[in-house]
């Protein structure tokens, strides 16, 4: 990170250890390239310093993620009043990213709505819609939105979301779109 992106982490950081009671932050893309260098610092000082935080809106910044470091754990284990969760078009690897939602799914007891707009998303889907299935029994809404063209997959795992569906008592919304998914299929 640059030193404006650390001055600017390290002001955050600040910020949030100052408002220990938030419920809802919002990060979203801005033109000053130091603001938005890398998301996965901002929501480590989230899991660490806003443990009442509800709902966590992420939107077309660019995130690094560790794969030995997984963000999506540390950030549910520290939120674990964390009820909403929209991530859309953050700029990551695709592998990176869904593997560290999948770890963190697994430790969102509290989450009710889960919104994903993101590509490649159906290229993970499956082990999503597991880690959803067997540690997000409160989930009351889903919508998952997949713009991407291009697929490695055949067709939509139409099993999982049945799956998912049959286990999930409280879910009262599920919206999916993605290219593979059609009269067909369902």
């Amino acid at each position: 990170p640059s030193k404006n992106s650390e001055t600017y982490i390290h002001g955050f950081g600040e910020g949030a250890r100052a408002m220990k009671m938030i419920t809802h932050i919002e990060i979203k893309h801005c033109h000053e390239p130091h603001f938005h260098e890398d998301g996965t610092l901002i929501l480590e000082e989230l899991a660490t310093n806003t443990p009442q935080l509800k709902s966590l809106v992420m939107s077309n910044i660019i995130f690094r993620i560790n794969p030995s470091d997984s963000i999506f754990p540390k950030l549910f284990s520290g939120c674990q009043s964390l009820k909403e969760l929209h991530i859309s078009s953050l700029q990551t690897d695709p592998h990176k990213l869904f593997t560290s939602l999948e770890k963190g799914l697994m430790c969102a007891q509290s989450l009710t709505k889960l919104k994903v707009y993101q590509k490649q998303f159906t290229q993970y889907s499956e082990r999503l819609f597991a880690a959803i299935k067997d540690s997000c029994k409160h989930l009351e809404q889903i919508v998952i939105v997949d713009p991407s063209n291009s697929f490695t997959l055949r067709k939509f795992p139409v099993n999982g979301v049945i799956d998912l569906l049959t286990s999930l008592s409280k879910l009262r919304f599920l919206y999916l779109g993605s290219g593979l998914l059609t009269i067909e299929e369902v």
